[in-house]
């Protein structure tokens, strides 16, 4: 009866051994399974995440390069309507040169004696000091004082016996102040509506 006993025992010790090692797998499991379960969260989190900045660092290298395209865009437009500014520079001042110019000079000077004041002082260039002197007296404005400069090429200018103001009326002049306006017509010609 002993051994019975024993027996009886010993399969009831080995019963709640089993169980408690059971449970203790279950647990193990569940723990293993939520462990498992928070790293897959966590790494889809992180790809997430990964994928969002990648997405994110390629919009913002796709938006830089069409600032740069853009930037590049504009400096060859820009470039190009300088270099036709610069060629609209170079033929006046070769009509400055021409047998035209005498007749451009007397209008210039014309425009700018209109409203001059009987003690003004005309600076024209120096080949035409002898012609802008002629053209005043015949005008009626003889009192007006010309003056020679190697500096004044393609016009003239004038300013008052006080030397508060200065006009200039030349064919460099007039393009100075049309620049920006030329400039948006060459872009404009060139480029279309959108050139800037």
């Amino acid at each position: 009866m002993q051994q019975a006993l024993f027996d009886t025992m010993a399969r009831q010790v080995a019963d709640r051994c089993q169980a408690v090692l059971d449970a203790a797998r279950a647990e193990a499991g569940a723990i293993l399974k939520e462990a498992r379960e928070r790293a897959d969260h966590r790494r889809k989190e992180a790809v997430d995440a990964a994928e969002r900045d990648v997405r994110r660092l390629a919009e913002r290298a796709r938006q830089l390069l069409a600032v740069e395209a853009e930037h590049e865009s504009l400096t060859m437009e820009q470039s190009i309507a300088d270099e036709i500014l610069r060629s609209v520079s170079f033929e006046l001042e070769k009509a400055a040169q021409s047998p035209k110019f005498p007749a451009i000079f007397d209008a210039l000077l014309d425009e700018l004696a209109a409203d001059a004041p009987k003690d003004a002082i005309v600076t024209v260039p120096v080949s035409f000091a002898d012609r802008a002197k002629a053209r005043l007296q015949q005008r009626g404005l003889a009192s007006i004082t010309v003056v020679e400069s190697a500096a004044m090429r393609d016009g003239c200018a004038m300013q008052d016996a006080a030397h508060t103001y200065r006009v200039t009326n030349s064919l460099s002049s007039r393009l100075s102040k049309l620049q920006n306006e030329s400039r948006k017509v060459c872009l404009h010609a060139l480029f279309g509506e959108g050139a800037k």
